[in-house]
């Protein structure tokens, strides 16, 4: 059965971290035919279009320290959408990982290990101003989320990151996201792309 994922990223208007700005009325993704699926991974999710993918297989580090690689075999996909400017000052970059694991490694993760994973990846990516959150949600589901920025000392352009864990029973998705915050556009298609996901609990 499909479930929608309640609970979105901690937006950094609602947390006053951010400066406010008009949202679009037009879904990004409406005339998006593309959506990510994979037989082992319970979670899916629409993209502007088609990303690229790579497997990575059981001698590769894995992106998140809760997790241990087994050693052999495929253990996760790696799926990523970027796009930017000519001159590179606007850009978005979408990337997801999708874990496959056993069920009874993946019972010992709670909501507290999200948040020390996320505060982990927080510390790699040197984002001071930030908020992190977690929640139990139904069928198994339990879900961390950061949002922070960083703000360029010497151009004064704001770049926002966001960052989610979603452990499902089979599988662990870890999403990163980052984009210039001063194109509402950047913003507006991270919500629609955060608001499409949908957990495939069995």
């Amino acid at each position: 059965m499909k479930h929608p994922i309640k609970l979105l990223f901690t937006s950094m208007l609602t947390a006053g971290l951010l400066f406010s700005s008009p949202a679009s009325s037009e879904n990004p993704l409406e005339r998006s035919s593309y959506r990510y699926l994979n037989q082992k991974c319970e979670f899916s999710y629409q993209l502007p279009e088609a990303p690229r993918s790579e497997t990575i297989w059981g001698e590769t580090p894995l992106p998140i320290t809760i997790l241990t690689n087994p050693g052999y075999g495929e253990v996760a996909e790696h799926i990523i959408y970027k796009t930017a400017s000519f001159d590179g000052k606007d850009f978005f970059s979408y990337e997801t990982y999708c874990i496959f694991a056993d069920k009874r490694v993946l019972e010992d993760i709670d909501t507290r290990l999200l948040e020390v994973e996320l505060e982990n990846q927080r510390k790699t990516l040197q984002v001071k101003n930030h908020v992190i959150q977690s929640q139990d949600l139904p069928k198994g589901l339990k879900v961390g989320s950061l949002s922070g920025y960083v703000v360029n000392q010497k151009t004064q352009n704001v770049t926002s990151y966001h960052l989610k864990i979603m452990r499902g029973l089979k599988s662990i998705m870890l999403v990163k996201v980052s984009y210039n915050s001063e194109y509402i556009e950047n913003e507006d298609l991270f919500k629609a792309i955060d608001e499409s996901f949908i957990f495939e609990g069995r």
